[in-house]
C-alpha cells in the first residue's frame, strides 16, 4: 500500500531476520509493523537518549565523564530489569505451553518447604490479642463477677 510516511533500509543478521519473521507469522502482521510496533514502545527511551547526547556534545570533557558514569550506572540498573523481566516472560512461556517450572519436580512430588532455624525470642510479641485471664490474682484490673443461682420452685 503506497504512504507518504518516510521510509528507511535495514539490514538484519539472519538471526534477527527469522525472529522477526516468526514474530510477524505468529502475530499475523507484516514484519514492519513489528519494528514500528518496537519504535513506538521505545520512543520515550529514545527521545531522552538522544537529549542526553545532544548535552553531551555541548558539555566540557569533566561533564562528559560524569555523563558516562551515570549512563553506565544506569545501564546496569536496566540491565537487572531487563534479566528480571525475561525471566517473568520465560515463567509465562512455561506455563502457557505447560511445561514444569524452573526448579519443580517432575515426578508429580511436592517438595517440603525448608524449615526456617528458630531464632530464640529475646522480647515478648509486641501483641498478644485474644489472651484473656480469669478474675484472679493474676489480672487486678479484672472485675469479679458471680454466678446467680437459677431461681427455684417457679413454675
Amino acid at each position: 500500500m503506497p504512504t507518504n510516511k518516510p521510509r528507511i533500509t535495514i539490514t538484519l543478521s539472519d538471526r534477527q531476520h527469522r525472529l522477526l519473521e516468526n514474530m510477524a507469522e505468529v502475530q499475523g502482521v507484516s514484519m514492519s509493523s513489528i519494528v514500528v510496533e518496537l519504535l513506538e514502545t521505545a520512543e520515550p527511551v529514545l527521545e531522552r537518549v538522544l537529549e542526553m547526547l545532544e548535552a553531551a556534545k555541548k558539555a566540557p570533557q569533566a561533564a562528559l565523564k560524569e555523563l558516562k558514569r551515570s549512563l553506565d550506572l544506569a545501564e546496569s540498573q536496566v540491565g537487572r530489569l531487563q534479566s528480571e523481566a525475561f525471566g517473568q516472560l520465560d515463567l509465562l512461556v512455561a506455563t502457557a505451553e505447560g511445561s514444569p517450572l524452573p526448579g519443580a519436580r517432575t515426578d508429580g512430588a511436592r517438595r517440603a518447604p525448608a524449615k526456617k532455624a528458630a531464632k530464640p525470642r529475646t522480647r515478648p510479641h509486641p501483641t498478644n490479642r485474644g489472651v484473656r485471664f480469669p478474675a484472679t490474682s493474676q489480672n487486678p484490673t479484672a472485675k469479679k463477677t458471680t454466678k446467680a443461682s437459677p431461681a427455684r420452685g417457679k413454675k
